[in-house]
């Protein structure tokens, strides 16, 4: 057979993914996980060679209804309802399954939020799809009754009942002495189920899973359907809610609910494909409907975030411009140096000498107030320029615009000998090590940290009260 190749999703997904959970419509909501939290089987593989019966015998051990075939660097899939319609159309059984309805594999990666899954799903008519992971390895199979259930929008079914979506078409029924070999015709996808009914009511049902097992045993399909129906069959009045509806197919492992009435005769069978259509559709029409106050919303919540920003750039007890403060001047100096080719800038850590072994000599206060007297000295010392930022604990960080290495050396030492000739609080003197760097346009600012860093463990390393400037 002419085999297509396995399709990705084109062009690729680049989602934002919302966290958190928002009040809204007086329903809560948690927006758009990724697809990577739905929770699926393990993933049952098969080869091209394999024949279709043994494939058959595979879906019936491991209780799946799809198997992964993977031919080099292309990934097919053989579904239950793929095996209905080889059966149907009289295939051999023993032939491998390169001669079936192999059908490659819709793939997405598993970062795509679970909405936008939907989607796929609607626009390339697929029920199942593979999920990949950073090395492109099938981690798991998705069919869209496990998004569904991932969505839960079971609140939106509380107050909408089965009824609401039987339409006016009647299910085909059989009674229990029919042979199975007549009726197969009517199995074509695996939502289908042949129902068995006496007086109208549902006493038995067939269904595709059940094709499987027969075909994977090796019994005949001249039986009447008396033989293989599984009965009691479990039936919903026509009066339960979706949400309940819901929940049986999920607690129950079932693909459908047969539907009755309140004098338990047969209405309809509701199939997971008919539930999946309404999720999606009310799903995607909430969104639509409400998204000028969901984008007001998310609006709201990034001016309270930049609001929190501000209250979190500064050191409460110096006064100083945090580590978040010193990121976002050193991005800005970033872009000024790679937009106008202009002059470099560089960066100096310090760090007290000694000042961890004496904290449990020294109390508490007298920290504090080294702590903020070492501030003031490094405060009178830099231009007006420069960015005094307290980094974290006993470090402090400099920023030196429009300053090289060299400059910055030189600015180092005299800083270092500023804190060394006078006590810097009553009696107590203290001598300071100090780490210098120029960025290089060409390195990220993650590697300009490191280096600058390397270079104060390496003064301290020196015996301490040292400079070291790295010249890159």
């Amino acid at each position: 057979m002419l085999f297509q190749r396995s399709c990705a999703i084109n062009p690729p997904y680049n989602p934002t993914v919302l966290s958190g959970s928002l009040r809204a419509f007086n329903m809560e909501f948690t927006f758009f996980p990724a697809v990577s939290s739905i929770s699926a089987p393990p993933v049952i593989r098969a080869t091209l060679e394999m024949p279709v019966r043994d494939a058959a015998k595979r879906m019936e051990e491991y209780h799946a209804t799809v198997l992964l075939i993977e031919a080099d660097t292309e990934k097919y899939i053989f579904s239950v309802e793929d095996l209905l319609q080889y059966v149907r159309d009289d295939g051999d059984i023993l032939k491998p399954l390169a001669a079936a309805l192999i059908k490659p594999l819709v793939c997405i990666p598993e970062y795509m939020p679970i909405v936008s899954v939907m989607e796929v799903l609607e626009n390339q008519q697929v029920k199942y799809i593979g999920v990949s992971d950073r090395q492109n390895n099938i981690v798991k199979i998705l069919s869209d009754l496990d998004i569904l259930y991932a969505i839960d929008p079971h609140v939106l079914f509380e107050s909408k009942h089965v009824g609401d979506l039987i339409s006016n078409t009647n299910a085909v029924t059989f009674t229990a002495d029919w042979i199975l070999d007549d009726v197969l015709c009517h199995l074509k996808q695996l939502r289908d189920a042949i129902i068995i009914v006496e007086a109208g009511v549902p006493v038995g049902i067939f269904t595709g899973k059940d094709l499987c097992r027969i075909i994977s045993s090796g019994e005949s399909t001249s039986n009447p359907l008396s033989f293989y129906m599984t009965s009691p069959v479990m039936t919903i009045e026509i009066s339960t809610s979706i949400h309940d509806a819901l929940l049986l197919l999920k607690t129950s492992r079932i693909n459908r609910v047969v539907i009755v009435d309140k004098n338990r005769q047969f209405v309809k069978v509701l199939s997971r494909s008919e539930l999946v259509g309404f999720a999606y559709g009310v799903w995607m029409t909430l969104v639509k409907k409400h998204g000028s106050e969901l984008r007001e919303m998310i609006g709201m919540l990034e001016a309270k975030a930049i609001g929190f920003d501000q209250t979190t750039v500064m050191d409460p007890l110096t006064g100083l411009g945090n580590r978040n403060l010193l990121h976002n001047k050193i991005s800005e100096e970033i872009k000024r140096i790679r937009r106008y080719h202009s002059a470099p800038f560089s960066l100096a850590l310090i760090e007290i000498d000694f000042f961890k072994n004496n904290l449990e000599t020294w109390s508490h206060r007298l920290c504090d107030e080294i702590l903020k007297a070492v501030t003031a000295t490094l405060s009178e010392s830099i231009r007006t320029t420069d960015d005094l930022v307290r980094w974290d604990g006993d470090a402090f960080a400099i920023l030196l615009p429009n300053t090289t290495v060299t400059g910055a050396g030189e600015f180092a030492s005299r800083v270092r000998s500023t804190i060394t000739q006078a006590p810097v609080l009553d009696d107590i003197k203290l001598t300071i090590s100090m780490g210098m760097a120029q960025f290089s346009p060409h390195e990220k600012d993650s590697e300009f940290f490191e280096r600058t860093g390397q270079a104060l463990f390496r003064a301290k390393d020196m015996g301490q009260n040292q400079v070291v400037v790295d010249l890159g």
